[in-house]
């Protein structure tokens, strides 16, 4: 319960605020004796009760489920983005918990778009000026996936709506990382290029790719570049 101010209004329609006080669990209003010696009777005492979450202060939620959430902090807020049936999606928070916004940031396009897959492990990073938030795509036809990414400005506008390619390779380039230098990104992800399988037995498993990205959504290395290619399965 939320409990705001108090005013004492009399039969004239003549208003006062009066303090409100507290003990233990029980409130009480006390009204000075010149108030008393001006009004007209009878005296209606009328506090402001109301939930403890008023209209006039709404509680944030997001509206999706969230799965694989990742989240990185400017100083002051935290931003966090979040997999949600098929879409990659963020949002600020306080550090008391409250979201910023009024509803969260649809970061990637839907899974339904032409040539598109579902979005899954969403990670970010800042350079300071911006945002990079990176997934990987699940086809459920062909079994493979795909890096993708998109960048946001320090205010949350989403400056690729439809995200664009990191690596788009054959085979399987999945659960990305990414960190920043403070001017580019770097990519890296488990990618299965060399293997009939990421999970197979052969003496070649998966191993690690990486590529730069501008500041500008530049994709430096389209094919990545090898970060680790020895013996056995690279995480």
């Amino acid at each position: 319960m939320r409990v705001g101010k108090v005013r004492v209004v009399d039969a004239n329609g003549k208003s006062w605020e009066v303090a409100l006080g507290a003990k233990g669990n029980r409130l009480s209003v006390s009204v000075p004796a010149e108030i008393l010696s001006q009004a007209a009777y009878p005296l209606a005492i009328d506090p402001v009760i109301g939930a403890e979450f008023g209209m006039d202060k709404p509680l944030l939620l997001p509206t999706t489920g969230g799965l694989d959430t990742e989240w990185i902090f400017n100083g002051k807020d935290y931003f966090v983005v979040w997999s949600a049936g098929s879409q990659v999606f963020g949002a600020w928070f306080t550090t008391d918990g409250v979201m910023v916004d009024v509803i969260e940031i649809a970061i990637s396009p839907r899974a339904t778009a032409p040539g598109r897959a579902w979005p899954n492990y969403p990670t970010v990073a800042s350079n300071g000026s911006g945002y990079l938030v990176v997934w990987h795509e699940d086809s459920p036809i062909s079994l493979e996936t795909d890096i993708y990414g998109a960048r946001l400005t320090s205010d949350g506008v989403a400056l690729d709506k439809d995200g664009f390619a990191i690596s788009i390779g054959a085979e399987y380039q999945a659960f990305p990382e990414v960190a920043s230098n403070g001017t580019d990104y770097l990519v890296v992800w488990i990618d299965s290029r060399n293997s009939t399988c990421p999970c197979d037995n052969s003496t070649t498993l998966a191993d690690i790719y990486g590529t730069r990205v501008t500041t500008a959504g530049v994709v430096t290395h389209p094919n990545g570049l090898p970060i680790s290619r020895a013996e056995n399965q690279q995480y």
